[in-house]
């Protein structure tokens, strides 16, 4: 009789964030076309509540810089880490460059509403805006986070260094300093909704541990403390935004500055981490249901979460130019539906594949 095979290891996994980064790489879609009114309101805010999905794929981001590059493989030699890092950091930065390029050449002769970018190459001419691209002054508004991510990889070598060092403190005190100088820059006041999560993703398999070992009533406690203030707050933040009468005039200015999206400042980074937290409680219990009718969209753009911003714009020139009715809502909601799908259609090419960073 042969004998039993040994049984795998459970995975470990974390099936939510997977579908998490996927559905955040949906809103940001959604969010650029900027099509309003539609029915697609309900997942995205228009992109204007407390924190938005830009927040999430950050942080999601810095967790899995921390967890993979960091923890799992601290046993690895670290000039071989570094050396992924930087390497994953110049192709993005070569892909920031030209797709910022790309987009502001193929809207030259595209008829342009209001919201589209645009850039005057009547009066710049195109190689200033090459220069400016190169340099990392001038990128397009839809393939931002490229050139942050550019600058966070390399950052990363010392953040990684420092955690195998076990000099955590330093890297939040560094982390600190940056939240005492918001506004100083746009990548300086976002560096702790990407480094935070940085050091939480080298302590996340302890976490995790911590967590699981808690009683079902302690758990369930505490997941419904959180989930508390994950509504009121995003109910809060949508009244503001949408219905902002109902609250007395010093309200709506004192939650407008305390929650502040420019600059970005403490408050809104705790609300960001807050809603990142409540969203992956619902995505954790949800896995079975989007297992079953999501997997087809969210998971591709997950697994491609780079490739899909970095192309997604190409669909959204051809959607804000061509796209008849700007103001209603049932067309509105269709162009964004083709955004989407145009945009997977784009990365499953074998080229995309092939020439982009995933």
């Amino acid at each position: 009789m042969s004998p039993t095979p040994p049984k795998k290891p459970p995975s470990k996994r974390i099936e939510a964030l997977d579908y998490l980064r996927g559905y955040f790489i949906v809103i940001i879609i959604i969010d650029h076309l900027e099509r309003w009114p539609s029915f697609l309101t309900i997942f995205t805010g228009n992109g204007l509540l407390w924190s938005n999905a830009s927040d999430g794929f950050v942080i999601t981001a810095g967790l899995l810089v921390g967890y993979i590059r960091g923890y799992k493989a601290r046993h690895h030699p670290f000039k071989d880490i570094a050396l992924k890092l930087a390497v994953r950091s110049f192709w993005l930065y070569i892909w920031s460059t030209l797709a910022t390029v790309i987009l502001f050449l193929l809207a030259v002769p595209l008829p342009a509403p209001a919201n589209m970018p645009v850039y005057d190459f009547a009066a710049l001419g195109m190689w200033e805006l090459i220069k400016d691209a190169i340099l990392l002054e001038y990128i397009h508004p839809w393939v931002y986070f490229l050139h942050l991510y550019t600058i966070y990889l390399l950052l990363s070598v010392g953040a990684v260094w420092l955690l195998r060092k076990n000099l955590w403190w330093v890297l939040a005190l560094l982390i600190t300093i940056a939240l005492l100088y918001p506004g100083a820059s746009p990548w300086i006041e976002r560096v702790p909704i990407f480094f935070i999560p940085v050091l939480i993703g080298w302590y996340l398999e302890p976490v995790r541990d911590f967590i699981t070992s808690l009683s079902r009533q302690k758990l369930r406690a505490l997941q419904t403390s959180i989930l508390a203030l994950f509504c009121l707050t995003l109910a809060a933040s949508i009244a503001l935004v949408f219905s902002p009468s109902i609250y007395p005039q010093h309200i709506t200015e004192l939650l407008t500055s305390f929650f502040s999206r420019e600059p970005i400042n403490a408050a809104t980074i705790v609300i960001a981490a807050l809603w990142y937290v409540g969203l992956f409680i619902i995505f954790h219990h949800a896995v079975p249901f989007l297992k079953k009718y999501l997997a087809w969209l969210l998971l591709p753009f997950s697994t491609s979460s780079f490739s899909a911003y970095t192309v997604h714009g190409v669909p959204l020139l051809a959607l804000m130019a061509f796209t008849p009715w700007p103001d209603n809502i049932f067309v509105n909601t269709i162009a964004g539906i083709v955004a989407l799908l145009a945009t997977l259609a784009i990365i499953r090419l074998p080229i995309a594949k092939r020439v982009i960073p995933q």
